[in-house]
């Protein structure tokens, strides 16, 4: 059997975190190892609520399964999870790398951020005799934060040059606090620095493309430098000088030392080179070897599957839209797994009862909205299984298979892709691709995926309002202590059973029954043990009415049971029946009360009735009649 390696690494597709998986498949195809990625999708400033359903992936692979692990922790952005992946991957004694982040109890493959970064700052600040220097940093929160930003303070400092905390914007790595921090130190500020030194390149580039809106050369009026070595600060008009971290090699050694592991004494610390790759943002001679040819195969390849992807994602919204059931979506999204380069892919989800569960009860009998499942259950079903051009039908498997074990040990594929299905903070299932470009190369991958969770949402809100309608309609017929129909529900239903007893000629009885000494009960024990004397009546009734029978609580402690007479013999021995059975309760329960009904009835011939609210108010009145000759008797 194949080895098999989980990778936990966040946003796929991101130009750093896609070379660093290219070197782990590098590594992989030459030792034959199957590479299963968790991963999600989620911007730096996203709101927590809309992280939560997201990063539950993390927490779904049982690691003990896996021959190694790699975790890129500095990917997973959301507080609590990454912690708790590392506490589960160490807890499995499974042999694990971490990348770009030491941790103890595991090995570590990264890069000297401090390092890298004195090389960009001390190049700017000697080399182009820059004095003042801003700078743009990360998250903080994390090592390469920090250190990138002691990097630049340390320099600055042992050059002598002036900086103070106004002189360090707070971004978040996204293109857009680039152009935020542009517009804070010029507009906001008044200040025109000589060089903006950026802790990486996407906030690099936001910089360049907001100085140029505001009338500003790169870089002849400003100098610019980014971090990372991704594609695009390459490609961007001026070339980003940048810090190339040789991210592929990051992967390919994290796979080197988890084959070798089992003969390692200790853990293993592999620091991986890097160097400058200088473009003309600081106003140096390009030289950024760029190779175009592989530049324009990417291009093409980017564009076909945008152009693929936003007219399906396009499409999608609208199809989901009209489908009701799980299964509905899940034949609704063939097509559009057909337009993909995806060899194999599965659609798996949790339990029904689980996902669209809308209401429970608690101990005291009241009725509250249930919240859906907001992790993974153990038990999944796959919707939708496509394999090499055929769709396939399986059933449910265990969630840590992933995908049916027998697909997981004989398929050819090279690498899977896990994504989780989900809606804010709601888990709804998880999607596997095979061996597909989509996922790597496009973050409309994560939109496609998450039109699948908006559909469920869709779905699951309706089956809501569906419940709800229901629950309504409930209150409307049935009287809620009891669930028995009330007045509004038994007319609803009688009246077209006594038309067809008029068309059959046949004989009508109507039973009353009165709950005795109910005021006595709620006036010296409370109105719970009232409410228990009205069901435990209501049920001794409900376990003896015919199926041709309507049973109704008529009032506060009075019943009708209406329908077609099958003989006075027969009724008196159903009477006798639910009085054994109120029996049979009062020695079962012992109440502090005694549990007794008055019950009567009378017959008709149905088509002499005209009115049956008249009819049962006589029955009341005989009922009340009766009543009241038995008290005066006892």
């Amino acid at each position: 059997m194949k080895k098999q390696i989980a990778v936990l690494m966040c946003a796929i597709s991101f130009d750093n975190q896609r070379k660093i998986l290219e070197g782990i498949m590098e590594q992989a195809k030459a030792h034959d190892i199957k590479i299963f990625v968790f991963t999600c999708f989620i911007n730096y400033n996203e709101v927590n609520v809309e992280k939560q359903g997201a990063f539950h992936i993390m927490e779904m692979p049982d690691y003990k399964l896996y021959d190694g692990i790699i975790v890129v922790k500095n990917t997973i952005q959301y507080s609590g999870i990454a912690d708790y992946v590392i506490q589960k991957v160490r807890e499995s004694g499974v042999p694990a790398v971490c990348i770009d982040e030491e941790v103890e109890g595991m090995h570590y493959v990264g890069i000297s951020d401090y390092q890298s970064m004195r090389m960009i700052v001390e190049h700017v600040v000697k080399d182009h005799q820059k004095r003042k220097v801003c700078y743009v940093t990360g998250r903080v929160n994390n090592k390469e934060g920090t250190e990138r930003l002691r990097a630049y303070e340390d320099t600055m400092r042992e050059a002598a040059l002036p900086y103070d905390k106004e002189d360090i914007f707070c971004g978040d790595y996204a293109l857009e606090s680039g152009r935020r921090a542009a517009v804070y130190y010029i507009r906001e500020r008044g200040i025109v620095p000589e060089a903006i030194i950026c802790a990486n390149d996407s906030m690099a580039i936001g910089v360049c493309s907001q100085l140029e809106l505001m009338g500003y050369r790169v870089p002849e009026d400003i100098i610019v430098t980014g971090f990372d070595g991704d594609e695009l600060a390459y490609c961007n008009l001026p070339p980003i000088t940048t810090v190339n971290r040789n991210q592929f090699r990051l992967g390919f050694e994290a796979v080197d030392i988890l084959m070798h592991a089992d003969s390692m004494e200790q853990y293993q610390k592999r620091i991986v080179s890097t160097s400058m790759a200088v473009g003309n943002s600081c106003g140096c001679q390009e030289t950024v070897p760029l190779d175009v040819d592989e530049l324009r195969r990417t291009y093409v390849s980017k564009t076909y599957i945008l152009q693929q992807s936003v007219d399906a994602i396009k499409n999608m919204s609208s199809d989901f839209a009209s489908v009701s059931t799980p299964d509905e979506l899940a034949e609704a999204l063939k097509k559009y797994v057909e337009m993909t380069d995806m060899q194999c892919f599965y659609l798996c989800l949790g339990s029904y009862d689980e996902i669209f569960r809308w209401k429970e009860k608690n101990l005291d009998g009241k009725i509250k909205q249930a919240e859906p499942s907001m992790t993974y259950t153990d038990e999944v079903k796959v919707v939708l299984a496509y394999e090499e051009g055929e769709f396939k039908e399986y059933g449910n498997i265990n969630r840590q298979d992933i995908i049916p074990p027998a697909c997981r040990n004989g398929m050819k594929s090279d690498i899977f892709v896990v994504a989780p299905v989900f809606y804010q903070k709601l888990c709804y299932g998880y999607c596997v691709s095979c061996n597909s470009e989509f996922p790597l190369r496009s973050e409309l991958f994560y939109s496609w995926v998450m039109n699948i969770g908006i559909g469920l949402e869709n779905i699951r809100k309706q089956v809501l309002l569906q419940e709800t309608v229901k629950e309504l309609n409930s209150m409307w017929v049935y009287d809620m202590l009891t669930h028995l129909y009330n007045r509004a529900g038994f007319y609803h239903y009688a009246e077209p059973m006594l038309e067809q007893m008029k068309e059959d000629d046949a004989e009508v009885f109507v039973m009353f029954t009165d709950i005795d000494r109910l005021k006595y009960v709620n006036d010296t024990f409370g109105h719970n043990q009232g409410d228990i004397y009205i069901r435990e009546i209501a049920n001794a009734l409900r376990r003896h009415v015919g199926e041709d029978q309507l049973l109704m609580r008529y009032g506060g402690d009075e019943f009708v049971v209406f329908g077609r007479s099958p003989g006075s013999e027969a009724v008196e021995q159903q009477i006798s029946q639910i009085r054994e059975d109120i029996a049979a309760r009062n020695k079962a329960l012992k109440c502090v009360f005694h549990m007794e009904a008055s019950i009567g009835y009378t017959t008709y011939q149905a088509r002499q009735i005209e009115d049956l609210n008249e009819i049962m108010e006589l029955a009341d009145e005989r009922m009340y009649k009766d009543k009241r000759t038995k008290r005066m008797i006892q």
